[in-house]
C-alpha cells in the first residue's frame, strides 16, 4: 500500500506519486498496515473490473497511458497532471475585470457567492441613482478580488478536490 507523505492519501499499489496532491508516496510493508485502522476491501478481479466500470468514465494518464481512479488528478504512475488545472492569476483577473463572475470558474465550490454576488449587483444596479447604488457594486467588486487573491495556490492547483 502506498500511503501520501503530505496528504495521507492511500494511493494504488505501485504509486511513485500521490492521485490527490501529487507528492511522493511511501510505500507500507503489509506488516506495518494494520487492518484495524484501515478496512479490508476485496479487490475486484480485471476482467470483470472492467465490464463494471463504464467506458465514458475510465480515465487515462494523457503522459503515459495508464489507467487512473476517476477521481485523480496526479498520475500514480509518472506523476504527471491528467486534467485542466485551474489558475490562480485567471481568477484575480475574472475578479478585477468581471467582479462576481469570478466565481463561475470555481462554480462547484463557490456557487453561493455566485448568487450572492449577482443579487447584490442586481440590487446595486436598480439603486444606482441613490449613492448606496455604487457603494454596493463597488462591495461586490471588493469582496470578489480579495477573496480570489487571499486563496492559497493550492486551492486552485488541486480544484475539484479541495
Amino acid at each position: 500500500m502506498a500511503i501520501c507523505e503530505k496528504c495521507g492519501d492511500d494511493n494504488p499499489p505501485g504509486a511513485a506519486f500521490c492521485v490527490i496532491c501529487g507528492a511522493p508516496v511511501k510505500v507500507i510493508a503489509a506488516e506495518e498496515f494494520s487492518t484495524e485502522i484501515a478496512p479490508v476491501i476485496a479487490p475486484i478481479p480485471e476482467p470483470l473490473q472492467k465490464s463494471v466500470i463504464p467506458t465514458n468514465t475510465r480515465k487515462f494518464c494523457t503522459a503515459c497511458g495508464k489507467e487512473l481512479v476517476p477521481s485523480a488528478i496526479i498520475c500514480p504512475a509518472c506523476g504527471s497532471p491528467t486534467g485542466k488545472r485551474k489558475d490562480k492569476s485567471v481568477a484575480v483577473l475574472l475578479a478585477v475585470f468581471l467582479t462576481f463572475w469570478t466565481w463561475t470558474y470555481t462554480y462547484d465550490r463557490d456557487k453561493g457567492k455566485f448568487w450572492i454576488g449577482l443579487g447584490l449587483s442586481i440590487f446595486g444596479v436598480i439603486t444606482a441613482f441613490l449613492i448606496i447604488g455604487w457603494f454596493i457594486l463597488f462591495g461586490v467588486w471588493l469582496w470578489a478580488v480579495i477573496a480570489t487573491a487571499t486563496r492559497p495556490f493550492e486551492f486552485y492547483e488541486h480544484f475539484p478536490n479541495r
